[in-house]
């Protein structure tokens, strides 16, 4: 969203989607603490709200099949956007071979078995995974990406370059471009820069990386210890 040519349009946008978000889990967390409230916790081990506090019955039968569902369907779903994410980065635009597409699922359908044949905890995968992909999402990936846009636009530019000179020779007109120009321009930055120097402006973020790294570490050894 850095790269959107109108900063006003970046504003809405963003505001937009941290609004639209935040109503979303809101809603969710709102109802499902109606639906349970004044319910005696009964400890299933499996981290389902469901079993977890309402009566087996059938309705809550029905919840689960239901859930069983949704599940079955958007699993391959993730699988295919892994999938295509991993193989973007190695072949760009081109098509990968089949074997590696058999090979890609094969091996998530056999760790994932793996993982439920020796029963790992839920709150021990999700520790582990919500820490380190939570760091990179959350701190490492947006900070580089605004101290790149802040102080190496040159970079940016020469990367830029090499990246459509790349991509032309996929195209079949090779005089017209699919990237647009303000993709890859960086907003105005010079306000901000004047608030803080570069090597505070590094202080702080390596601050808060420091924080999330302590959150995550703490998030990882946390199950140990129940």
């Amino acid at each position: 969203m850095q790269h959107i040519f109108f900063q006003y349009i970046q504003h809405s946008n963003i505001a937009f989607s941290f609004g639209w978000t935040w109503l979303i889990y809101a809603l969710v967390g709102v109802f499902g603490a109606i639906a349970i409230q004044g319910k005696q916790i009964n400890k299933s081990g499996d981290g389902s709200t469901v079993l977890d506090y309402l009566d087996q019955n059938i309705f809550s039968y029905g919840i689960q099949v239901l859930q069983l569902l949704q599940l079955t369907t958007v699993f391959p779903l993730l699988a295919f956007i892994t999938r295509s994410q991993f193989f973007a980065l190695i072949y760009k635009l081109e098509q990968p071979p089949q074997k590696w597409f058999v090979l890609y699922t094969s091996i998530v359908a056999l760790t994932t078995l793996l993982f439920q044949c020796l029963n790992i905890s839920v709150s021990l995968i999700l520790s582990l995974s919500g820490a380190v992909i939570g760091f990179f999402q959350i701190y490492l990936i947006p900070i580089q990406l605004h101290m790149t846009c802040l102080y190496a636009k040159k970079k940016v530019n020469d990367n830029r370059i090499g990246l459509i000179n790349d991509t032309k020779e996929y195209i079949e007109n090779p005089d017209e471009s699919i990237f647009d120009e303000q993709d890859f321009k960086c907003i105005d930055h010079s306000a901000l820069k004047k608030r803080f120097n570069k090597q505070t402006r590094f202080i702080f973020y390596y601050i808060i990386m420091l924080i999330g790294a302590m959150m995550g570490f703490l998030n990882i050894i946390a199950p140990f210890f129940k």
